[in-house]
């Protein structure tokens, strides 16, 4: 009946065409599901309400911190506070969901993570937010560095309040700045981007093999390890394809990725943040796939016929095309381990991006299988079944990181430079600086 239906909507489209009726060009989208609905209320997932960090609760912790820290720093130019923040939130986050918030006063800078709520059913350790906001302290600290602003950084100053990540004191420059590895770093945090394009499957150098790894070793317990191999690419692309599956089909992540999809520059532009449908490197019939898939229901019809195989076959091409893939371990889940690992990962990251190595997260696999380690919620049995086979086919490929949290998956490839760059909120939105005085 829908392949009929169109046929006649186009008939139609064409006879008034012919007659001189119709002259627009563009596309057209007709959903009689939504033209003529069924108005039964429908049990569709609704992710959990966070609260909103507001200007109030982080003027009232940052009290709390200059209390117990003291602080008996310099007073620093606000330019160059708006610059070490423009610098910061250029880091990559998951969906570029940009989970921060920045509070300036008394000469310290607060970083706060402004996680979302959407996430908290597919992101079990909140690990997600925890990387984004370490990478935009890797970028914070190198950007000071270039300035020659001596800072220091506290990490979790109240250990009783997660949000508050950390502080930084701005110190008298005159005293000597420490030598920051990999100082040379800060001048490509402009140029990093996120490539999903096709590679060419060209090696990449052992020396510029060698310098990723070294840029992860100098964070502390951090280590990285790269799989070249044909073999053992193909199998990470089979475990990909499942948790692609996966993330269509189970609720949480459904919404998730929806949530953070943006159709249009001009949706990009209004949110400032989210993933531009055209930065995926989609083919047009895989655009059409995802827009049926939009509908949770139509998901769920998936979920329910144990069908979806074909949504494993776009992450397998690309991570086909790949020179390498990474995975980047840590000692454990705390999170000081996670804003390290986030660190890391910058580190790596601007390390590819000077040595013209395209980067691509592979995150889903990572998530799903620490939620799976969570006692997994509502993902049907034969689901949990795949994810169960394909962490002991991760573990298999990845011995060398056995005893250690597998926490950054990643793609490197060498690959055209993407023409679509993902948008970043105005600054005004994620720095506050109060005329108050504490």
């Amino acid at each position: 009946t829908a392949v009929t239906l169109g046929g006649a909507i186009t008939a139609d489209t064409c006879r008034r065409i012919f007659l001189d009726q119709f002259t627009d060009s563009g596309r057209y989208f007709i959903d009689m599901e939504n033209l003529v609905r069924d108005i039964r209320p429908k049990k569709e997932y609704l992710p959990p309400e966070g609260p909103v960090l507001d200007e109030f609760e982080m003027r009232n912790i940052a009290m709390q911190v200059i209390e117990k820290i003291k602080p008996a720093g310099i007073e620093p130019d606000i330019k160059d506070i708006n610059n070490l923040v423009a610098a910061a939130i250029k880091a990559p986050s998951a969906g570029n969901c940009q989970p921060w918030k920045w509070y300036f006063a008394k000469g310290c800078l607060f970083l706060f993570s402004e996680s979302d709520a959407s996430m908290a059913d597919s992101d079990a350790n909140g690990g997600a937010a925890l990387i984004a906001n370490g990478a935009a302290l890797e970028n914070l600290e190198l950007e000071a560095y270039k300035e020659k602003i001596n800072i220091k950084t506290t990490l979790f100053p109240l250990l009783k309040y997660k949000k508050l990540i950390a502080v930084i004191q701005f110190l008298n420059t005159a005293k000597i700045i420490e030598p920051l590895p990999h100082a040379d770093l800060a001048r490509y945090i402009s140029h990093r981007i996120t490539n999903r394009g096709t590679g060419n499957c060209a090696p990449i150098g052992k020396d510029k093999i060698s310098q990723l790894k070294k840029a992860v070793a100098t964070i502390p317990g951090a280590s990285l390890i790269l799989k070249t191999a044909g073999e053992d690419i193909k199998q990470i692309g089979e475990i990909a394809g499942v948790a692609s599956r996966v993330k269509f089909l189970f609720p949480p992540a459904h919404f998730e990725f929806y949530n953070m999809l943006r159709w249009s520059n001009d949706e990009c532009i209004r949110s400032g943040d989210g993933v531009h449908i055209d930065s995926l490197c989609l083919s047009e019939p895989e655009i059409i796939a995802l827009r049926m898939l939009k509908k949770p229901e139509a998901a769920k019809f998936l979920a329910d016929w144990k069908g979806g195989q074909a949504l494993e076959h776009t992450p397998q091409k690309y991570i086909a095309t790949s020179s390498a893939i990474g995975l980047l371990t840590m000692p454990d889940y705390s999170a000081i381990n996670y804003i390290l690992a986030g660190k890391a990962m910058e580190r790596m990251w601007l390390t590819a991006t000077k040595h013209d190595i395209s980067v691509h997260p592979l995150q889903e696999a990572i998530t799903q299988f620490t939620l799976l380690n969570n006692n997994i919620k509502d993902l049907p049995t034969y689901l949990t079944e795949e994810l169960v086979l394909q962490q002991k086919k991760f573990k298999n490929i990845f011995k060398e990181g056995e005893g250690k949290k597998a926490v950054f998956l990643f793609r490197l490839s060498i690959a055209e430079q993407p023409v679509i760059k993902t948008y970043r909120k105005q600054i005004e939105k994620v720095l506050f600086l109060p005329n108050i005085k504490l």
